[in-house]
């Protein structure tokens, strides 16, 4: 193998401290992670909480588009629009949760 084909290789896995990207830049790096793999299922736990609000329900969508179901936990107020199910704990009911369709969800 030549100098030069060892260089690239040793390119494809360089390291690098994960904490010169910014909060937002690491989550927009994992969920690209999950773009590219496209798992059947995706735990995205306040996955966009430091991206910008004009790129974070177009990373949701991206997700959704890629096939991947999404098991999100978070607060914003476009998600019911991406899920077709909303799992409510803390629920008057013997379970102590439900399990809710939503008129909106598209996944």
């Amino acid at each position: 193998m030549s100098l030069e084909e060892k260089e690239k290789l040793q390119g494809l896995f360089f390291e690098c401290d994960w904490e010169v990207l910014s909060g937002g830049e690491q989550q927009r790096l994992a969920l690209s992670r999950a773009l590219f793999h496209r798992p059947a299922f995706a735990v995205l736990d306040e996955c966009t909480s430091m991206v910008a609000a004009d790129a974070e329900e177009w990373l949701y969508h991206a997700v959704v588009q890629a096939g991947v179901t999404p098991l999100t936990m978070s607060q914003r107020l476009f998600l019911p629009k991406l899920h077709t199910r909303e799992l409510r704990l803390g629920m008057a009911s013997p379970c102590k949760w439900t399990l809710a369709q939503l008129q909106n969800g598209s996944s």
